[in-house]
């Protein structure tokens, strides 16, 4: 534990949720002096030097939740400021990377659960916003993003470990992008046609259930670097089993 808090900016997507419930918790503000703390000069919440596609979920989502509960116009101009931020730096000729250091190097490019992570952030920061401010760019990211990731998807309904290679699947990436698109089109953000798109990949999904109901084919965290992740190597982690359950709830 870090600040008395959390531990990065990855572990404060949670006050999403009892944002929803009680949106004057105290935790809530705990968190948003935490975020603050991690503010760049550039108003960007990060970690360090590294701008991470996680923060688009992690911090934008829970971040528009807080703001436009307490109808606090700083806060959510802060939360669309993430989404920006993190677009200018971590989409590049249009791929998507998961990191961006500050000496202006990027990684993991494509990879499927950074692909997710950026995705939901962006369309549940989207749906939370609910049209109550003009953001062109960002639906225009966000058509423009769902194109290109289902130009990637296999004929299994799921996506490659990095999108664009042909490397082993990654079941949690799979389903996270699929969750965003579902969410999208159940929003009114997309066209219905990407319906379909996330349907093949819960169909696809089905065959890497255990007899149990866990979620097989997940790549294992990334820390051990791209070449494990190139890999066929692939765990269970609950982790994709709860990618897979946001997708499921919004076809449903």
């Amino acid at each position: 534990m870090r600040d008395g808090l959390v531990d990065g900016i990855e572990s404060t997507l949670p006050n999403a949720v009892i944002a929803k419930l009680n949106p004057e918790h105290p935790v809530l503000q705990k968190t948003v002096r935490f975020w603050l703390r991690r503010q760049q000069a550039g108003g960007l919440i990060q970690d360090g030097d590294m701008t991470s596609a996680e923060g688009a979920y992690t911090v934008a989502y829970p971040l528009m939740v807080i703001g436009m509960k307490r109808r606090d116009q700083a806060l959510i101009d802060k939360a669309i400021k993430q989404i920006r931020l993190r677009q200018r730096r971590l989409i590049h000729k249009g791929d998507c990377y998961l990191r961006y250091l500050a000496n202006g190097e990027r990684s993991f490019r494509n990879w499927a659960r950074g692909v997710a992570w950026y995705s939901l952030g962006l369309v549940r920061t989207l749906d939370e916003l609910n049209g109550s401010s003009e953001v062109p760019d960002l639906h225009e990211e966000l058509n423009r993003l769902a194109e290109w990731v289902a130009s990637y998807q296999l004929e299994n309904g799921l996506w490659s470990c990095f999108l664009d290679q042909e490397v082993a699947v990654d079941t949690s990436g799979s389903a996270g992008i699929a969750a965003a698109l579902a969410i999208a089109v159940k929003k009114g953000l997309l066209p219905s046609k990407y319906s379909e798109v996330a349907q093949k990949t819960m169909t696809g999904l089905s065959s890497y259930l255990t007899p149990d109901g866990m979620l097989s084919g997940v790549a294992q965290s990334n820390r051990g670097g791209a070449a494990l992740q190139q890999s066929d190597y692939r765990v269970i982690s609950q982790m994709g089993m709860g990618l897979m359950a946001q997708l499921s709830a919004a076809l449903h």
